[in-house]
């Protein structure tokens, strides 16, 4: 069955609350067709109904006086209250729009499949065209002009013999539901502080990016949704999914019907522009070193009052397409906060926008949720933890899905990070087909879905096999900096100290070397240098930027940049040292003794 169609059979009555109506199980839905019917309204709202009225209002002013008043009435009172108008018309008009499409689903291009009830919509029942008639009324006073006005006043009509018509179909679909609006909110009288609720509900970022995603969804990744009638659209609700793009909690969104305030990492947040976009949108900002008291109070607050929470357990973006490990301490805080989890996972995702690539590509993109588990159901931390994975990473191992469009390897070379025939180590260049090794001249050709294959004996690989593969040399002492287990790794680094979330201190730039017991970094050449023994290493990840951070306890936490290698062969290495396979999260009872620590060191200074 099509979206159009299951929209068209209408939302089964009698619903309990917090379910979401109308889904049948298994169908495939997309966020709707924004391209041409965003131009379609565009063209509309636009272009063909303002030529109609201007039309129009010049049929009529041979028959009335176009002067509403005299020059200085029309001056300082016409005009300033026209703008008003038309002001408030425009953004009622604007936000009625995109709170339609986010919450309605299916629409533009289709019926809604959702009876949208709240925000702008508890403003005035039909907010885009009663947004749209008083921009129009604010512009005939503006200009002073009665057959303008008039003309309003028509448009006026037709808006409300639409209006009446939908109001039928509504009814129809939604029953007592509807009935129930209809009767609470106004046609024509607007509650304002409702609008003033609406704005801090949904933010207009948050809108407008939601807006954005939708289309950049439908011309990239064809973007598609399957289990959406397991997405609460009331109640306390924690979506749970693992974490491949930039773009991963947009695409959530798409399929959500109100906000989700995402946990994220307070890096994003260090410049100004940052603070600003993320706050915006709702965004939880989290320490990712330390145990963050007021961002579980957070969580908790906005789950305790109905709302809905984002997190990506596995911390970090997933490098190469692979399963990544997620700490126990992350299935706790979702067992504290007591409320149902949506676990969700992706297909065609890491393939569509790589996190080591800085250009998505043209792919196919389905999002899959599954039914809610609930912390209740589950006493035990391990059982709980298994009722998530087996959901949020049931598709690894999956074959990948192929681009069909703006393919590109570069920046693989990251995950690349050496030569699986030889043992080089920051050795292959990318090439128009793939990546060549500088030392033994071994190529390997990236397929449309970043396959790689080894052209010498035609096996084929994806990049967390290969990467995997890579480990198991490091592992075995096959690599030329690691012969025998014994680590010699060198290489030209930035270093900085992270003092806060606001804060970078440069530590300086020179030769970054980390040998089974120390990292080591040369920073003047003459003695002058930072020094971290590797047991005092508690954490290390990829930012966002793609550098590593480094939590090193009583030495603070720093972040590297290698020039001409990779930032995760570093992280690779590092977890070696440390005699990890795996990236391991630091326990509770690791992270109190670091606290308990640090407060012992500030009172001795």
């Amino acid at each position: 069955m099509t979206t159009e169609a299951n929209a068209a059979a209408g939302p089964a009555l009698g619903t309990a609350p917090g379910a979401t109506p109308g889904m049948v199980p298994g169908t495939t839905y997309r966020p709707g067709r924004p391209l041409w019917a965003g131009l379609l309204l565009t063209g509309l709202y636009f272009i063909a109904i303002p030529w109609a009225l201007r039309t129009v209002a010049g049929y009529i002013a041979p028959y009335v006086s176009d002067s509403m008043a005299t020059a200085t009435v029309a001056a300082y009172v016409l005009v300033p209250l026209g703008v008003i108008l038309s002001v408030l018309g425009a953004y009622v008009a604007v936000r009625g729009h995109f709170i339609l499409a986010h919450m309605g689903k299916g629409w533009p291009g289709g019926r809604t499949l959702f009876l949208v009830d709240t925000n702008t919509y508890r403003f005035v029942r039909h907010p885009v065209y009663w947004g749209y008639t008083l921009f129009w009324i604010g512009r005939a006073l503006a200009a002073a002009s009665w057959s303008l006005m008039a003309a309003s006043g028509i448009m006026a009509l037709v808006f409300i013999a639409v209006a009446a018509a939908e109001e039928a179909d509504l009814a129809r679909r939604f029953g007592q539901d509807y009935t129930a609006y209809r009767r609470s909110v106004g046609w024509l009288i607007p509650d304002f502080k409702t609008l003033l609720d609406d704005m801090r509900d949904i933010p207009n970022v948050a809108l407008f990016m939601i807006s954005v995603s939708r289309a950049i969804g439908e011309a990239l990744w064809r973007v598609r949704a399957v289990g959406m009638e397991n997405i609460p659209r009331k109640g306390p609700v924690v979506f749970a999914s693992n974490h491949m793009t930039n773009a991963d909690p947009y695409v959530i969104g798409l399929f959500g019907t109100r906000m989700i305030h995402y946990v994220t990492a307070d890096e994003v947040f260090r410049h100004p522009f940052g603070r600003w976009f993320f706050g915006a949108q709702g965004a939880i900002r989290k320490k990712k070193w330390t145990r963050n008291v007021s961002v579980l109070r957070e969580m908790k607050d906005i789950v305790s009052k109905g709302g809905a929470v984002g997190i990506f357990p596995q911390g970090q973006y997933n490098w190469d397409g692979g399963k990544n490990v997620v700490g126990d301490e992350v299935y706790r805080v979702l067992h504290f906060l007591d409320a149902p989890v949506v676990p969700s996972t992706f297909v065609g995702a890491h393939e569509a926008w790589p996190a080591w690539s800085f250009w998505p590509a043209m792919g196919d993109w389905e999002v899959r949720f599954f039914e809610p588990v609930h912390p209740r159901d589950y006493p035990d931390i391990a059982d709980f933890r298994e009722a998530l994975e087996s959901k949020m990473f049931s598709t690894h191992g999956a074959p990948p899905v192929a681009r069909r469009g703006l393919r590109s390897h570069k920046g693989i070379t990251i995950v690349m990070w050496g030569c699986i025939r030889c043992g080089g180590v920051a050795t292959l260049s990318e090439t128009r087909e793939g990546v060549v090794c500088s030392k033994c001249h071994s190529e390997f050709t990236i397929g449309a879905d970043l396959k790689i294959t080894d052209r010498t004996n035609g096996r084929a690989m994806t990049e967390w096999q290969y990467r995997s593969t890579l480990l198991k040399m490091l592992a075995d002492g096959e690599l030329e900096d690691s012969r025998d287990g014994v680590l010699c790794f060198r290489r030209r680094a930035k270093a900085f100290k992270i003092e806060s979330t606001d804060l970078l201190t440069r530590v300086g730039e020179g030769e970054l070397t980390v040998t089974n017991d120390q990292l080591t970094l040369d920073v003047g050449g003459g003695g002058d240098a930072l020094e971290i023994p590797i047991a005092d290493i508690t954490f290390t990840f990829l930012n966002a930027a793609g550098h590593l951070v480094v939590s090193a306890g009583p030495h603070g936490v720093f972040q590297f940049a290698l020039e001409g290698d990779s930032n995760l062969r570093l992280e690779d290495y590092l977890m070696y040292a440390r005699g990890n396979v795996i990236r391991t999260w630091p326990t509770p009872e690791e992270i109190r003794a670091r606290a308990r620590e640090r407060h012992r060191q500030v009172q001795q200074q």
